[in-house]
């Protein structure tokens, strides 16, 4: 990805971290080490990862590269026979990590077109636990800028052969710029929530509708699916028949891990995470472990 977004985007230098491809891991301990003896946090991590696994965050120590750290990446399994990315750590004291996905058609059979963009939810860091797909966020600042380098990626990889959908997954940093991090070319973790929204509410229910998709919900003692249901009953939608407002139970295969995954829907973002809140401090009042 770093690779072919230098090439490819005309601001690459002002839109991704500075950091470097590195091709085994003494070289991208040499480049963490170099990172920390400038005084700066840069994060390492494997090119091809999945949901934050295997991501490490070095900050500066006097004499050089943490130590703690460099054991940790000296020991993971994901470093052993791929690339490692050593990139700027880049602050922000508000976790904004917008995340942009595109439908790419076969060539010559259309053009590129956004999905949807939406705001990534961590349990902590780097751990991906759901998305919110707000309005909100289309009229931020920064979403111009993404949705035209996103757009600019996909007619690139279209032109290579690719056919299907890919994310560009962001952080907005404290300097109010957007930097485009990766992307995953896969259908992504918020796809069903559009899919869902645009079947359920039409292709305009962004105008609609915010949704927070979920996967980690505490289910408390429950770990029967029959049992949860009955639990969120008076959360499920349509709440007193308003279709825009209430919650679908999406995964329940974590249950025996006292887990469960949901879409929430609502007219409004604070009222979507006041209904998730509202649904989690239920199980737990009543289905206390």
């Amino acid at each position: 990805y770093r690779i072919l977004a230098s090439a490819w985007l005309p601001d690459a230098h002002k839109l991704l971290p500075f950091g470097v491809s590195c091709y085994d891991l003494d070289h991208a301990l040499q480049v963490a080490e170099w990172f920390s003896r400038r005084g700066e946090s840069c994060v390492v991590k494997p090119e091809t990862g999945e949901s934050g696994i295997s991501v490490f965050v070095s900050h500066p120590r006097e004499g050089g590269l943490d130590e703690g750290v460099k054991q940790a990446i000296l020991t993971t399994p994901y470093f052993r026979n791929e690339a490692i990315i050593v990139e700027s750590y880049i602050p922000a004291r508000e976790q904004l990590s917008p995340s942009l996905e595109i439908k790419v058609p076969r060539f010559g059979e259309g053009k590129p077109e956004v999905t949807y963009v939406s705001g990534q939810l961590f349990l902590k860091f780097g751990d991906f636990c759901g998305v919110q797909v707000d309005k909100s966020l289309y009229e931020a600042a920064w979403y111009p800028t993404l949705e035209a380098n996103g757009l600019l990626l996909a007619e690139r990889l279209q032109e290579l052969g690719y056919v299907g959908h890919f994310d560009l997954d962001c952080i907005v940093g404290d300097d109010g710029r957007v930097y485009l991090l990766e992307i995953n070319a896969r259908r992504t973790g918020g796809t069903h929530v559009h899919d869902f929204a645009k079947h359920f509410y039409g292709d305009d229910y962004i105008d609609k509708v915010s949704l927070i998709s979920h996967e980690a919900m505490n289910s408390g003692a429950i770990t029967d699916p029959r049992a949860l249901i009955e639990v969120l009953r008076d959360y499920l939608l349509p709440i007193k028949n308003d279709e825009r407002h209430g919650l679908i139970i999406t995964i329940t295969r974590a249950l025996h891990k006292h887990r469960f995954g949901c879409i929430v829907v609502a007219p409004t973002a604070r009222q979507a995470r006041q209904l998730q809140e509202d649904a989690l401090a239920h199980i737990q009042k009543n289905c206390e472990p």
